[in-house]
């Protein structure tokens, strides 16, 4: 077993529905079945009635049933949305896959990206807005299309710190963190 896979992270549209198991890491014997799990090389979504005991940042264990071989793994919550009476997870960052699963897993799957501005939801956007911007929606919105332009990480790192620099935004602030872990999501 790795103890953590390459950092293929990124909250994407995902692309391929398998039937799924999960439950809260260290926990396997509380198991539960969702109906289908959204998968990409980046992550997992899961469609779910309850998330008790679930919060981001939470790991949680996963079975995917990839046409007849089960793969395992862990994954980090990265976003949790509601959607309709049910909720939204999506996982990235997987964690304890043996690397005959990664493989499995790369091979059967692509990817296809989600633009940054449907990554924010309205409470991170206000939290964004406050925080970074002081207020002015304007500029955020105008900072997240110029980012959502921009084709490589490296160049919207760049950006971002130079943005930073004219709006006088500490870049190692949390909520700097935060939106530039989206950024970084974005580009994968």
């Amino acid at each position: 077993m790795i103890t953590r896979a390459p950092d293929i992270r990124g909250a994407i549209r995902l692309d391929m529905k398998l039937p799924v198991v999960y439950w809260i890491a260290g926990k396997e014997e509380e198991k539960k079945k969702a109906t289908t799990a959204d998968v990409s090389r980046t992550g997992v979504g899961i469609q779910m009635e309850s998330i008790e005991g679930i919060e981001k940042s939470s790991t949680l264990g996963i079975a995917l049933n990839m046409q007849g071989d089960m793969v395992r793994a862990e994954v980090e919550v990265a976003l949790i949305k509601p959607l309709g009476p049910n909720v939204y997870i999506v996982g990235t960052r997987f964690t304890n896959i043996s690397d005959n699963d990664l493989t499995l897993f790369l091979k059967r799957i692509r990817m296809v990206s989600i633009p940054l501005h449907k990554l924010i939801d309205k409470k991170q956007e206000g939290y964004f807005v406050e925080r970074l911007f002081k207020g002015n929606r304007e500029r955020y919105q105008e900072t997240v299309k110029i980012l959502s332009d921009i084709p490589t990480w490296e160049k919207a790192s760049k950006k971002i710190d130079e943005l930073w620099g004219q709006y006088g935004v500490d870049r190692f602030s949390e909520p700097s963190m935060d939106f530039t872990d989206i950024v970084f999501t974005s580009m994968y």
